[in-house]
């Protein structure tokens, strides 16, 4: 069984957190973009600069916050995808 420092476990928090925060607010910034020439959403808008591009802006800070707040895996943790490559076919065939 593997213990998870608690510095890892709280960059995973982040992590998940700032992830999903960005993908609300993709949401809410394609939402805004299609919304845009209703009548309640161009009351709200700023002429300036539009709420989607607000929103738009905020998911791709998210986003990148969150992969500064990704835990990089160490050389301890059991991974899947470091397995040994498997010898190419042709290596073997002419053994004999």
């Amino acid at each position: 069984m593997s213990t998870i420092h608690p510095r890892v476990a709280v960059q995973k928090k982040w992590f998940f957190a700032f992830y999903w925060i960005g993908v609300i607010m993709s949401i809410l910034c394609f939402g805004l973009a299609l919304a845009r020439n209703t009548e309640l959403i161009s009351n709200l808008q700023p002429a300036n600069f539009p709420l989607s591009w607000a929103a738009g802006v905020i998911a791709v800070i998210a986003f990148l916050a969150s992969e500064f707040c990704h835990p990089a895996a160490s050389a301890n943790d059991p991974v899947e995808d470091r397995q040994q490559p498997e010898s190419p076919a042709w290596g073997t065939e002419f053994a004999d």
